[in-house]
């Protein structure tokens, strides 16, 4: 027997044993919401099992879920709702906790200008003006196949060699 009283060091018996362990935990009183969706796409004359099936995905509310864990007091002492930077004894930028990356680090990391919309392409000084629209993966697909990145930076806050993860969603 192992430590946690099972074989093999896990205190699972087996999936099953696992599943109903993680359903049995109680944090907070946010509900689950259960979506099932299968492929709609384009299919072969033998589409393979996985175009066929129907899944189950089990969601909650995430704006509920984060002001739950902000609100318990176990986040304290480790997330902090302001940027802030932390140096060593050697002087050396020190990253950690959820706020520590600096805020030009952030912006670089997430593709935009600082101090522009990342959701428009309004200019900073002028945010309600005729030129503000919404940003589309297609409009900034365009613009790098279009501009040279020094335009492409300058005029439209668009870095050419980063793609935000977000890209390839519909």
């Amino acid at each position: 027997m192992s430590e946690h009283g099972k074989q093999g060091g896990m205190p699972w018996k087996n999936a099953k044993d696992l599943y109903e362990t993680i359903n049995s935990i109680k944090v907070g009183d946010i509900g689950w919401k259960m979506h099932k969706f299968k492929y709609n796409g384009p299919k072969p004359t033998s589409p393979p099992c996985w175009m066929e099936e129907t899944y189950e995905l089990n969601v909650q509310d995430i704006l509920k879920v984060t002001k739950h864990q902000l609100s318990t007091s176990k986040f304290d002492r480790f997330f902090h709702t302001t940027p802030f930077e932390e140096f060593d004894h050697a002087g050396n930028c020190v990253m950690s906790d959820i706020m520590s990356a600096s805020y030009p680090e952030q912006v670089w990391l997430s593709g935009i200008v600082s101090n522009w919309c990342p959701k428009c392409d309004a200019l900073p000084t002028d945010l309600d003006g005729p030129r503000s629209h919404q940003c589309t993966h297609e409009k900034t697909d365009f613009l790098i196949k279009n501009f040279d990145p020094g335009i492409l930076w300058d005029e439209f806050g668009v870095q050419n060699n980063i793609v935000p993860f977000t890209h390839g969603f519909l």
